[in-house]
């Protein structure tokens, strides 16, 4: 054999171009249809709800009327849309796309919970400390429903069910096919669109930019139960322990007071440059430390 074709042989073929644009539109065919699924979902099933409220005859103003069933599940129609949505997009995830869903790990899971929690409650307590915000109720006075519970394990499912998509799906793919930093870029933009980074101001658009790309790094080298802790602690510390749009079941709730472009104010920690700081610190020692799990 010629030593040219020793040299031919022994580069690594490229990709054709039809076989990289093809995985291109399987992607962008999956992510579609993630979209599809659950509006569809969301949609036709808050319809169904409100038609039956309607034959009911169940409003606000007649509510307290109507059996407890019923009451519960009007007060409850949104957790209830919710957690159908969120079974729905693990349904796709696994079954069309055919992500795997690894095991639950504790030991990857649990620290970055931790993590998530604490941000949001040392954030909230040096606010507090400094008066920058405030309780809406004293702090030996928790607002402890049993409400709690089921919202603490629909938070994880909301988690799980997000994160398997944009990562387990995503991310993996764009990961074999064009390498790490493409992968989380798309596993970004497309976090960035599902949780509504784009509705709120720029500063929260950031944080919710920054806390992707710190999920997607965790993904890529711990796993997939590591995003999804820390969005677990963060969300339901954020929205259900300090009142961030937790409604009637939040144990406490913050108010601002002043120093809003730091603290969020009502408007919430997500919409505060601390938080910005914050995650981008665990962003860059993320990024720092990859060679730990490489």
């Amino acid at each position: 054999m010629s030593k040219s074709k020793r040299i031919i042989q022994d580069v690594p073929p490229k990709p054709r171009r039809h076989l990289l644009q093809n995985d291109l539109f399987a992607l962008l065919a999956a992510v579609a249809g993630y979209f599809a699924v659950t509006v569809a979902v969301r949609l036709g099933l808050g319809r169904l709800l409100g038609a039956l409220f309607e034959a009911w005859n169940l409003r606000p103003d007649t509510v307290a009327r109507a059996p407890g069933w019923a009451r519960a599940l009007y007060g409850w129609q949104g957790s209830v849309v919710t957690l159908v949505v969120d079974i729905a997009a693990v349904l796709y995830a696994a079954g069309v796309c055919k992500a795997r869903l690894p095991r639950p790990d504790v030991r990857k899971c649990v620290p970055l919970w931790a993590a998530g929690t604490a941000l949001a409650l040392l954030s909230a307590a040096l606010f507090l400390v400094t008066d920058s915000l405030r309780l809406l109720w004293p702090l030996s006075r928790p607002h402890i429903t049993p409400g709690l519970l089921p919202l603490w394990a629909l938070t994880l499912l909301t988690a799980l069910a997000e994160e398997l998509f944009t990562k387990g799906v995503v991310y993996d793919r764009v990961k074999r096919r064009w390498g790490r930093i493409w992968a989380v870029m798309a596993s970004t933009l497309l976090f960035f669109l599902i949780n509504g980074g784009y509705s709120g101001t720029w500063i929260s658009a950031v944080n919710v930019a920054l806390m992707g790309v710190f999920c997607a790094l965790c993904h890529d080298r711990l796993g997939l139960w590591a995003p999804v802790g820390f969005r677990w602690g963060w969300a339901f510390a954020d929205v259900f322990l300090l009142g961030q749009g937790g409604g009637d079941n939040a144990v406490y709730k913050l108010y601002g007071v002043s120093e809003a472009l730091l603290t969020g104010g009502d408007a919430g920690l997500v919409y505060g440059l601390w938080v910005t700081a914050a995650l981008a610190l665990l962003t860059g020692i993320a990024v720092r430390n990859r060679h730990q799990y490489e």
